[in-house]
């Protein structure tokens, strides 16, 4: 009975382990795909080979932050709402993608990555 239950646990272990591992190879894939699309500007640019790795991871990083708070304020979207409250949410989402662009130009700029 322990040993199942030891198994179960090193098995949960093991796949936290793999999705983490996965999510951690698959972060500068997205950043590339991300460069790519901006013309590879942190690949042209950037200064040293661990600017380029750290400079991708973070571009994915920023963009899955944007995304998640695009989805975020796009529930609270309703067409029912009156336009007062409509409004009130795109200066919501403008304001909240303006600070994760902000601190993405700061970053860069700070850890001089470009």
């Amino acid at each position: 009975m322990v040993e199942e239950e030891t198994k179960n646990m090193n098995g949960a272990a093991t796949s936290k382990y793999k999705s983490i591992l996965l999510a951690v190879l698959a972060m500068p894939l997205l950043g590339v795909l991300y460069d790519a699309l901006n013309g590879f500007h942190i690949l042209k640019h950037s200064k040293s080979a661990y600017g380029v790795v750290f400079g991708l991871f973070l571009t994915a990083v920023y963009a899955v932050i944007g995304e998640s708070i695009s989805n975020w304020v796009n529930l609270k979207d309703d067409v029912s709402q009156p336009l007062h409250k409509r409004a009130l949410n795109l200066s919501l989402l403008l304001l909240l993608l303006t600070v994760v662009a902000f601190s993405y130009w700061f970053i860069f700029n700070r850890f001089e990555l470009i």
